[in-house]
């Protein structure tokens, strides 16, 4: 998700990073992944 939203990809960094955060709630790295979401819709 990190690298599609590098690469502009916008709708499928969203539909990776939510599918992350669905697998996995509890990861170190939610808060980081939460603001990288809301960064991108933003942009869009």
């Amino acid at each position: 998700g990190i690298l599609e939203e590098r690469l502009l990809n916008s709708e499928i960094a969203l539909k990776y990073l939510n599918k992350y955060l669905e697998i996995n709630p509890n990861a170190e790295d939610v808060d980081f992944i939460l603001e990288l979401i809301r960064s991108i819709k933003t942009k869009n």
